[in-house]
């Protein structure tokens, strides 16, 4: 195992002086210096998964002390968010960048001094690194000729946690997570004790917290029961009511969902095979206990793609999708009114980026987002999140 470096000593001391909050977070970490290997791989500055920390010797003893405080922070803040295990299959450069503009508005506010090669823009001020990662690609869909933000080299900072050299299961992150939150729970804490938090740091962590608080299937599942519809059967009288009570009582049933209409976007800024992969799997168990009459399956980017119509006791799911080019919701709503379906719910997994209509149809609409921000203007929206 790689030793623990004192490199940033100096560091920690400041921190416990001035910065309470951010110094008990940081004895938390395992603090490295980044090998050979990491410097040449394009570690120049620092790093972190959330565990540990990683330190480029040469960079961070050629800057002065309040700088190294400031670059400590920055790793800090990501562990803080969550960001090394909130990627998901999300572009992991784009999402290097959207956590710094998350992470650098907060320091900014907190009175921290930004270096010129940081990212700033304090129009992301208050947003999640989620809500600033579909900004940025809304802005690169829009403008692919547009020059997009980058950060200087050396600074995609945000990696991923592994175990035994191998991606975290759900599972595992979620034990990891939690593990962070009771840190920042302490740490805040404390600091509100003596009236050291920083500035809005705790709405920033309360939200961040919040989008991870349950799991998207198991809203969906909640969602897709409720649409079941629930009735008292005369034919049958309810055996507990007699037996308890003594009075003859209607027996209670569910009866199964009619049609499910499933839209999977396959435009180029949403399709991710694995993540679609996932979706299929969870909806397969979720539709099984539903039990719809037959679902209607298909693709669409600019325009809906031909389907497949799955049988009631059938249903099995598989992602084969088709397309790739832009997005629009409008096609969908055409599409089921000409093959004269109207569904008891329309499920559509897409990441929002794209024109809607103006009318909302009046059978239930489930938007589940691939991005884990933003709202459809109508129906509910369900954030698809790893």
């Amino acid at each position: 195992m790689i030793p623990q470096t004192n490199i940033a000593a100096a560091a920690a001391v400041r921190l416990t002086l001035h910065h309470s909050f951010f110094a008990e977070v940081f004895y938390s970490m395992t603090i490295l210096e980044a090998t050979p290997e990491q410097v040449a791989g394009g570690l120049l500055t620092q790093a972190t998964d959330a565990r540990s920390m990683w330190i480029n010797r040469e960079f961070f003893t050629s800057i002065p002390l309040l700088q190294q405080t400031t670059e400590v922070v920055h790793e800090l803040l990501h562990k803080i968010l969550l960001h090394p295990t909130r990627r998901g299959s999300r572009d992991p450069k784009l999402w290097n960048i959207a956590c710094d503009y998350a992470v650098n508005a907060i320091m900014k506010l907190s009175g921290f001094t930004i270096p010129s090669d940081w990212l700033l823009d304090m129009q992301y001020s208050g947003m999640l690194a989620e809500t600033i990662y579909a900004a940025l690609l809304k802005r690169v869909k829009e403008n692919p000729q547009q020059a997009q933000p980058q950060l200087a080299p050396g600074r995609y900072d945000v990696k991923e946690p592994q175990q035994d050299g191998k991606p975290l299961s759900p599972e595992q992150v979620t034990r990891f997570e939690d593990q962070i939150k009771a840190v920042v729970e302490r740490a805040t804490a404390n600091a509100e004790a003596i009236g050291a938090l920083p500035k809005g740091l705790r709405l920033e962590v309360a939200r961040a917290y919040q989008a991870t608080a349950e799991p998207w299937y198991n809203h969906l599942h909640r969602y897709m029961q409720s649409l079941a519809t629930a009735s008292y059967n005369w034919t049958r009288f309810n055996r507990r009511a007699m037996l308890t009570h003594g009075v003859f009582a209607p027996a209670h049933y569910v009866e199964a969902l009619g049609d499910v209409a499933l839209f999977i976007d396959t435009s180029g800024s949403c399709y991710q095979a694995a993540q679609q992969a996932q979706f299929a799997m969870h909806l397969n168990a979720i539709l099984a206990e539903a039990r719809p009459h037959r679902l209607h399956l298909y693709y669409f980017d600019g325009r809906v793609y031909p389907g497949e119509v799955i049988e009631a006791g059938e249903l099995d799911i598989e992602t084969r999708p088709r397309g790739g080019g832009g997005t629009k919701f409008e096609p969908i709503f055409e599409q089921l009114e000409a093959d004269d379906v109207v569904p008891e719910v329309c499920i559509i997994l897409t990441d929002l980026l794209g024109t809607f209509p103006d009318d909302e149809p009046e059978y239930p609409v489930v938007w589940a987002n691939v991005l884990g921000w933003g709202e459809a203007p109508f129906g509910e929206t369900i954030h698809v999140v790893d």
